[in-house]
């Protein structure tokens, strides 16, 4: 049986903050909401959308350093795909916004 195309699939997006300062959990979060806006932007929704299922975390490390590490796991695939957008790059490289990956058939 053939997957239906218009079934709601579930996308489960980790962020998680690289920093050498920890934070509670609501500014966590809050200090995370334009990547959140940024990934379901980069994924071809809203992310207030339903189907996308938000986890955060957060990760000690050297002092001076800041990145968040993006991982997706979409419900068809095997493996999580994982970006990091770090205070160097200011971008996530790779990464195919929805269009393209929607005129490749992968969406």
């Amino acid at each position: 049986m053939k997957p239906d195309p218009e079934a709601r699939r579930t996308i489960w997006v980790t962020l998680t903050r690289l920093s050498d300062v920890e934070l509670d959990d609501v500014n966590l979060q809050d200090s995370l909401s334009a990547v959140r806006a940024y990934v379901a932007k980069r994924e071809g929704l809203d992310d207030r959308d339903a189907r996308i299922m938000w986890v955060y975390d957060q990760q000690k490390c050297r002092e001076g350093y800041f990145a968040v590490r993006i991982c997706i796991k979409d419900g068809e695939l095997n493996e999580p795909k994982s970006y990091l957008l770090s205070e160097e790059s200011q971008q996530v490289a790779g990464w195919p916004l929805a269009a393209e990956r929607e005129a490749s058939g992968e969406i």
